[in-house]
């Protein structure tokens, strides 16, 4: 994957400690990004068994209220296993925090 200067806070590389040891390590790593898929999610959530965690993104349906419930269309199911999980974890918080700090805090609803 090519990054430019895109506006990122991180780059493939520099988000995935993973990857980061690697390059430590000497090794390069290469992001292949030809057969990506790129979905918006505005919904998302988790769940979890003792060998893997499963995300779920979605997209909500309609802006008005909903006798049924909020009505969400699941897009992406993503399983990841519980040391991912843990890694992505660190990753999601790390780039956050730096996001707020560029930009300001991300406020949102209880």
């Amino acid at each position: 994957m090519t990054i430019t200067n895109s506006g990122m806070i991180n780059s493939p590389e520099q988000a995935d400690p993973a990857t980061a040891d690697a390059s430590q390590a000497g090794m390069r790593v290469v992001w292949d990004d030809t057969n990506m898929a790129e979905t918006f999610a505005n919904v998302a959530t988790i769940l979890a068994t003792q060998e893997e965690f499963s995300l779920l993104f979605g997209v909500q349906r309609g802006i008005r209220p909903d006798p049924r419930g909020m009505q969400v269309q699941i897009k992406n199911r993503i399983l990841v296993n519980p040391f991912l999980a843990k890694r992505l974890l660190g990753v999601l918080k790390r780039t956050v925090d730096e996001y707020e700090r560029r930009f300001g805090e991300i406020k949102i609803e209880s």
